[in-house]
């Protein structure tokens, strides 16, 4: 299980591991494990921001609050 992180720091991590495999050799036996880490973070990433763009639009729905 995965650590929870914050967008930043995802990004970061999301970073690291994108130049990991662009210096991994193709045929390496761990590659397979590498991308398909990369796409769990980078899925986990997409469904975070949108969680995040969906919280904002709803905030500012509600308004100013009338007292």
């Amino acid at each position: 299980m995965m650590p929870r992180l914050n967008l930043e720091d995802a990004r970061a991590v999301g970073a690291a591991v994108e130049y990991a495999l662009s210096t991994l050799p193709q045929n390496a036996p761990q590659r397979p494990n590498w991308e398909r880490a990369f796409d769990r973070l980078h899925l986990r990433l997409k469904l975070a921001e949108q969680g995040i763009r969906h919280q904002r639009r709803k905030h500012s729905k509600l308004g100013p609050a009338n007292d």
